[in-house]
């Protein structure tokens, strides 16, 4: 049976519910607002009070998390996640919440769950100087520099009046995915050129779903 930790509430509104978890073995206990507000559309964000303030037992932290289904079915999400609650904070929980649908306003109401509270172990560390680091595998290669999401897999070269500059690639586990040129939504497969495309400025096969590259005009990328 799973240990239970006791965390003591401070309801600052009592006509509102206490975090509770949606059902049993659930690992995020949801948060509900406090208050009604209006995101607009295209990154519209508030700070939304859930009526509750909580003393975490030392060796612990909260993570506010989004709800999948808002993320999903309106884009709504927090803009800071996971926002992090400290053991020793007692203020009210508070959520910081934004729009990324670019058509339609959301409007949260009072009581609606907008955010699941996770709570974790977590471990304090001492930070020791010394003179040198152990060494590693990655050593000191330094980070990617592409403009967006890079990949230091490859490089291409694209000339100013190249069609594809600026174009921007989604990965996904098939291929590559085209925002713009040569159209929204275009699957390409990256181990095979498509109208004259070099399959390097395709992504690779192993990059992450998520992930991405851009072609910016007159600039060496990395892909």
């Amino acid at each position: 049976m799973a240990i239970v930790l006791h965390v003591p509430v401070l309801r600052l509104d009592p006509d509102l519910p206490l975090p509770a978890y949606a059902h049993p073995g659930d690992g995020g206990a949801d948060l509900v607002a406090r208050e009604g507000v209006v995101l607009r559309r295209g990154g519209g964000r508030a700070l939304v009070g859930t009526g509750v303030a909580v003393a975490l037992p030392a060796g612990y932290a909260g993570f506010v998390q989004p709800r999948s289904g808002l993320a999903l079915r309106h884009g709504v999400t927090c803009l800071n996640t996971p926002g992090l609650i400290d053991a020793g904070y007692r203020d009210e929980l508070r959520v910081l919440l934004v729009n990324t649908d670019p058509h339609d306003d959301y409007e949260v109401h009072r009581g609606d769950r907008i955010a699941q509270l996770v709570i974790q172990r977590v471990e304090h560390a001492e930070f020791v100087p010394v003179a040198e680091l152990d060494g590693s595998e990655r050593g000191t290669a330094p980070l990617p520099t592409a403009t967006v999401g890079a990949d230091p897999r490859g490089l291409v070269d694209l000339p100013p009046d190249d069609e594809r500059s600026g174009e921007f690639i989604a990965l996904t586990p098939g291929g590559a995915v085209f925002t713009a040129w040569p159209g929204p939504g275009t699957l390409m497969d990256p181990d095979a050129p498509v109208d004259g495309i070099d399959p390097v400025l395709v992504a690779p096969r192993d990059g992450g779903p998520g992930d991405v590259v851009a072609a910016t005009r007159g600039v060496r990328n990395r892909l």
